[in-house]
């Protein structure tokens, strides 16, 4: 394949040492490679795994004892091939599909690729640890697209939604998120498309292909796969609709994000609370220096007010307590739970009739200003009292997060990986 060319190509794809592999379809061109799809992510096959195209069971990767790996489980299959888009078909003896890549998404949409309702984009923790990921997103007949963080105290967060606004559709088509040349559809009855053609989005075509990805920190982007200049990042949609500051993560726990800058904490009573987990590295978030004990009095607990910033998760309405509309019901909701990390409260005209959020697992915190609402925020984080309070207020030196993606390799097999055998491989060349 020349420099110039742009192919989609199915087969090995390794991780780290090349040591394990997964079966993969990636997109090949510029000199570099585009992961988009792989059959057996959270179960890495090691070395002198087969890959087998059987009538029976459709595609089987068997390790070198014969056991089963993974498979598409699909009878009646006579052949294979993969389309220009990137999509891996097995089809019987009529040409007709009976199994494609595109009905399971891993991380990627492709275009015409669709999300269905029940389905979710999921992502590996790492680009060398291939193990499910906090991060999701999925569509439901009543949120929407929506992208969340799984953490370890209390159910998923979002932060991230698109919910149809104009009613485009009939209410007893399907629903499903499709990535499509001109952006991101979202189908519930009614339509709400997120469009991207005012960024100067070259479409997919010969010469470059165009996708939808969910990456291990969360960021759902839009690349281009092009012959000339391989993968760009065109355009982060969390980013571009709400801010970076969006990010669950992006300035750890307990870290206040503003304008892409991380820092701790800082009360108005000259009094330090928080430090940084780490000095030079702001975006690994804050501790408290007083931790907090619930055998103690909780009279020590007080709720420290933080000006002009909220918390990510406060979009999903649906995540406020149903029953505490009062802002300082709110507070004292938080203060006699022990568990409860924080108080968020949203409204939109008075404080006596809006939402409370009582995380009890407090990620980064971000600057208030969301685009494209009328909605006021109060933040109160709740702290211990310790016994000597004459902690100095630190200079406050905001800092840029350094959450970055970093490459690995990556080994497209054309016959064999490492001691694989690979019974074949087929790629689409794109002229």
């Amino acid at each position: 394949m020349s420099e110039k060319s742009l192919a989609v190509m199915c087969g090995f794809y390794c991780i780290d040492t090349c040591t394990y592999y997964s079966f993969s379809v990636v997109i090949a061109g510029g000199n570099d490679l585009s992961l988009v799809w792989s059959a057996n992510r959270e179960l890495p096959a090691p070395e002198n795994t087969t890959l087998q195209l059987t009538r029976e069971e459709g595609l089987i990767l068997l390790n070198s004892d014969g056991i089963k790996i993974w498979s598409t489980n699909t009878s009646s299959v006579s052949g294979m091939n993969i389309s220009s888009s990137g999509n891996l078909i097995l089809f019987n003896d009529e040409g007709i599909p009976v199994w494609q890549s595109f009905d399971h998404p891993t991380d990627t949409l492709l275009v015409d690729q669709k999300l269905i309702e029940g389905q979710r984009l999921t992502v590996s923790y790492s680009q060398s640890n291939w193990s499910q990921g906090p991060y999701y997103a999925t569509i439901t007949s009543a949120l929407g697209f929506a992208a969340y963080t799984e953490v370890d105290q209390g159910p998923p967060m979002m932060y991230y939604q698109l919910l149809p606004t104009q009613n485009m559709g009939s209410a007893n088509e399907s629903v499903f998120a499709e990535f499509s040349q001109v952006g991101l559809l979202v189908n519930m009855g009614t339509r709400a498309q997120w469009n991207y053609g005012e960024y100067n989005v070259i479409p997919s075509s010969d010469t470059v292909i165009v996708f939808l990805k969910l990456d291990s920190v969360g960021h759902l982007k839009i690349y281009q796969h092009d012959s000339d200049r391989g993968l760009v990042e065109l355009l982060d949609m969390v980013g571009e609709d709400m801010g970076e500051c969006q990010y669950p993560r992006s300035c750890g726990e307990y870290g206040v994000c503003r304008e892409g800058q991380c820092s701790c904490p800082i009360s108005l009573d000259k009094i330090q609370y928080f430090r940084s987990v780490q000095s030079q590295l702001p975006s690994l978030g804050c501790s408290r220096i007083t931790p907090l004990s619930c055998q103690q009095s909780f009279k020590r607990h007080q709720l420290l007010e933080i000006e002009n910033v909220t918390f990510f998760n406060v979009i999903d309405l649906g995540a406020a307590f149903p029953d505490i509309k009062d802002i300082n019901q709110c507070k004292l909701a938080c203060l006699q739970n022990c568990s409860c990390g924080a108080a968020f409260f949203s409204y939109q005209n008075i404080t006596d009739d809006g939402y409370c959020f009582l995380p009890v697992k407090i990620l980064s915190i971000r600057e208030s200003k969301f685009p494209r609402t009328d909605f006021a925020y109060r933040t109160y984080i709740k702290v211990q009292v310790p016994n000597d309070t004459s902690f100095p207020v630190p200079e406050a030196a905001p800092h840029s997060p350094s959450v970055k993606n970093s490459n690995f390799t990556a080994i497209i097999a054309g016959s064999s990986a490492g001691a694989f055998v690979l019974l074949c491989i087929l790629f689409s060349s794109c002229q």
